[in-house]
């Protein structure tokens, strides 16, 4: 995600900020742009399609995601308030209750009550313990408490003596988590009970270096385009897609299709709301760009964005695949060369233990996959392991 708008395309490359630099700088920015937005502008449909976005960036401790975020909200400093989605930065979501009273204090403060607000950009750059919150069978209304949150649906709880309703909360997401804390706090069911795959899991680059200082009239610049943008989104409604984004969107949905069965149970769950991450991305380029309609642009970009996700489902989400005996043997062989017995289960034995090694031996050697077969060696013909051709 390299281009946003002409205008601050032009200043980003102005600056020679890097494609690492203005990808990880261009997710937090449609974040905000997108939680700002509001509920005005959506994408037409039999079901509208709004341009709140929730981003989880996954990267090493050190590689940037808070000096991007921080970049970010330079550029957002001069926009008006009122133009933004009041912000909660927290790093203490543990659990339905503090999640609700957190947004709760926030649009319930007076000056934003009185206008009605329902905007909200969630931060939180320690995301792996909201995510063990939320997998954890004790904090279990979590999970259903974020579906809600992102689906823009009704909240009432009753917390004690307090009572929390919204008819409708526009909720945007930026989450930061490194690849080991991902991988040991995601629990299956927040999979397959549709909490996860609500989220854009994006790696971030490996490491990139520091940002660079934008002038304080390319601040200004970028802040006014932004500005334009919102007051433009905030004239929207019904946003359609064009002749050439409906042709790229429709090809993009029947493509996913066709591939589904091929993919594992995780990634199925995953790509099942892939269509709408794509409008919702598309719907927010749109109105960064100022347009009046949704782009096949704008559309291309949201797929390529959305579908780079796959690597991180792959990498973080999916479970390794069994090995068998059998497979480890043949592959082993396949990249070591005949072995002898001994060197076999030297070599395996941390994988799989020997009983196991030699059964699997002998089923190779009675389906014809492995030989036998000796070779000199110092003086001796000791047997060895080889793959039939």
């Amino acid at each position: 995600m390299t281009n946003l708008n002409s205008a601050i395309d032009g200043i980003f490359a102005n600056a020679n900020m890097t494609a690492e630099q203005k990808y990880a700088a261009g997710i937090h920015l449609l974040a905000c742009f997108g939680a700002a937005m509001g509920h005005r502008p959506f994408v037409a449909g039999a079901v509208p399609t709004y341009g709140n976005l929730c981003m989880v960036a996954v990267g090493n401790s050190g590689c940037g995601k808070g000096t991007a975020l921080r970049f970010t909200k330079s550029l957002f400093a001069s926009v008006p308030s009122g133009l933004l989605a009041p912000e909660s930065t927290t790093t203490s979501a543990g659990s339905m209750k503090a999640l609700a009273r957190e947004i709760d204090s926030i649009l319930s403060a007076p000056a934003l009550a009185a206008e009605g607000e329902v905007r909200v950009y969630h931060v939180n750059e320690e995301f792996s313990g909201e995510l063990k919150s939320a997998a954890s069978v004790y904090q279990s209304k979590l999970p259903e408490f974020l579906c809600k949150l992102v689906d823009g649906s009704e909240i009432s709880e009753t917390l004690g003596r307090q009572r929390i309703e919204y008819p409708l909360i526009h909720y945007g997401f930026v989450g930061h988590i490194t690849p080991a804390a991902l991988r040991s706090s995601l629990r299956p069911a927040l999979v397959s009970g549709g909490c996860a795959n609500r989220m854009l899991w994006l790696t971030m680059p490996s490491a990139y270096r520091s940002f660079p200082t934008l002038s304080t009239e390319d601040l200004q610049h970028v802040s006014q385009e932004l500005e334009a943008s919102l007051i433009h989104a905030s004239s929207m409604r019904a946003v359609k897609l064009n002749a050439d984004a409906l042709t790229k969107y429709e090809a993009f949905t029947a493509q996913l299709e066709s591939e589904r069965e091929e993919y594992s149970e995780v990634m199925r769950d995953m790509t099942v709301r892939f269509p709408m991450h794509v409008l919702k991305i598309a719907l927010v380029l749109a109105m960064l760009r100022r347009l009046t309609e949704i782009d096949g642009d704008a559309i291309e970009a949201g797929i390529n964005l959305v579908l780079s996700t796959r690597d991180t489902i792959r990498a973080y989400m999916e479970s390794p695949a069994r090995v068998s005996p059998e497979s480890l043997i043949r592959s082993y062989l396949t990249s070591n060369g005949p072995q002898t017995l001994n060197d076999l289960l030297r070599a395996l034995s941390a994988t799989f233990p020997a009983k196991k090694l030699n059964k699997a031996l002998l089923e190779l050697e009675d389906s014809g996959h492995i030989k036998r077969e000796r070779q000199e060696r110092d003086g001796n013909f000791p047997e060895y392991y080889a793959l039939v051709s």
